[in-house]
């Protein structure tokens, strides 16, 4: 029955103007998201990509093959035109094809489920998705990591932000140094997490790994102390201004203006 379903829905979309002028195919409201903190959807975004002709094909494949990448196109198709919770009328058939991509081993399909059922205030029923996304490939463990976190069990967080990060997310690399240096008070580990991400060019970490370097030659607007420590908190701060981060700018300008190697902290 949810085959049959899901091919009269394909049929609906084709035909029904009222579907058409309420769905459209593009991603821009996506490519337009503040991307300063982790996001599951951007960073889902390069694999999310439909256009409407495309839609057959991916829902036969779906439904005649069983083919989980088909399954989450199918319902990225929809998602991305303005599907994004249960609440939506046709929330239920679009969760059903991230479902079965998960299903089929997809974990794209897994994490796109937990979106969905956390975006309709579900997060317990997320929390499964969740599991499985992070079995099926690793660098979606993030996500259990901000879960855990938010719970206050901090060693759960650690642990999963890591794998995350062992494993190509360099968001999560970002997550974890925060936690490294915030909780857990061990600035050096932190330090090599925010190399990991500016290394990759994600600006959060070459602006904590920056002010890493600036905390140890800055205080009270006056700069001086290592010489360095200077030259690495400008080269990190001034590759996080250049990657448009607000914060390094601010602190790469007061380091170049206070900066006095002949005084002591």
């Amino acid at each position: 029955m949810k085959q049959i379903f899901k091919i009269i829905l394909w049929l609906f979309l084709m035909l029904s103007f009222g579907l058409a002028n309420e769905v459209k195919y593009d991603n821009t409201a996506l490519q337009d998201q503040n991307l300063t903190q982790y996001s599951i959807k951007s960073f889902l975004l390069p694999y999310i990509d439909c256009d409407l002709k495309d839609f057959e094909i991916y829902i036969n494949r779906c439904v005649k093959e069983k083919d989980g990448e088909a399954c989450f196109a199918s319902g990225g198709c929809i998602y991305t035109g303005g599907v994004r919770d249960l609440k939506h009328k046709y929330g239920n058939a679009t969760f059903d094809m991230f479902s079965d991509s998960c299903n089929y081993s997809n974990s794209k399909g897994c994490l796109m489920s937990a979106v969905m059922l956390d975006e309709s205030d579900m997060a317990d029923e997320a929390f499964s998705f969740y599991q499985k996304a992070c079995k099926l490939e690793p660098k979606f463990c993030t996500e259990l990591g901000y879960i855990y976190f938010s719970k206050g069990d901090y060693v759960a967080a650690l642990k999963f932000h890591q794998i995350s990060c062992e494993n190509v997310n360099f968001y999560a690399c970002v997550a974890l140094g925060n936690l490294q240096e915030l909780i857990f008070k061990d600035e050096f580990e932190a330090s090599k997490s925010y190399k990991k991400t500016c290394d990759n060019n994600i600006k959060e970490g070459c602006n904590n790994l920056g002010f890493y370097y600036y905390r140890k030659i800055c205080k009270d607007d006056k700069c001086i102390k290592s010489r360095d420590d200077y030259d690495m908190a400008v080269k990190y701060l001034d590759k996080g201004c250049k990657l448009n981060n607000i914060k390094s700018c601010t602190r790469l300008e007061n380091c170049l203006k206070n900066y006095n190697p002949t005084k002591k902290l």
